[in-house]
């Protein structure tokens, strides 16, 4: 739903499919009146969760993409602009053990550039990402260590690497 000012309706749309339960998790306004909404997205009566990735553009801009893998359960949470203009997701690729990922999506057609996997321990999942005074980036989550759950706190460098 989009409305003005004056809080009238200008436009309403829902987005998904029929045939998948999709949750929405977090929105990006970059500035431009453009918003980018990132969803959880899994086939009903099936596995193959992926995420959705949707831009409603002011300016005509729109796209709507799945990104991961078949025979791949993937779950995300949060979605920030990177300094480049572009998408970073913080993901989890929780098929067999858990594995923490970070998914890099242009903006202007939301094409993937790149996947980075980060192989911590099997219960480590992240759940958030932001920048860093750096231009690096912080990710945090949980691990679950000796039937402990603890925080943690990554802190990335600018190619994405600890």
């Amino acid at each position: 739903m989009r409305i003005d000012t004056t809080g009238d309706t200008v436009w309403t749309f829902q987005y998904g499919r029929d045939s998948y339960n999709e949750i929405g998790y977090s929105v990006v306004n970059n500035g431009n009146d453009n918003f980018i909404i990132l969803r959880n997205s899994t086939p009903i009566g099936s596995g193959d969760a992926k995420i959705r990735v949707i831009k409603i553009g002011a300016d005509d801009s729109s796209w709507n993409n799945l990104y991961g893998a078949t025979n791949y359960d993937i779950e995300a949470y949060k979605i920030i602009n990177d300094y480049g203009g572009n998408y970073i997701i913080a993901a989890n690729d929780v098929t067999d053990d858990i594995n923490p990922k970070l998914y890099l999506i242009e903006d202007s057609v939301g094409r993937l550039l790149n996947t980075y996997d980060y192989n911590l321990n099997d219960d480590t999942k992240i759940f958030s990402i932001d920048t860093a005074f750096d231009k690096g980036y912080i990710v945090a989550g949980y691990g679950i260590c000796n039937n402990d759950t603890d925080g943690f706190v990554m802190k990335l460098d600018t190619a994405f690497e600890q």
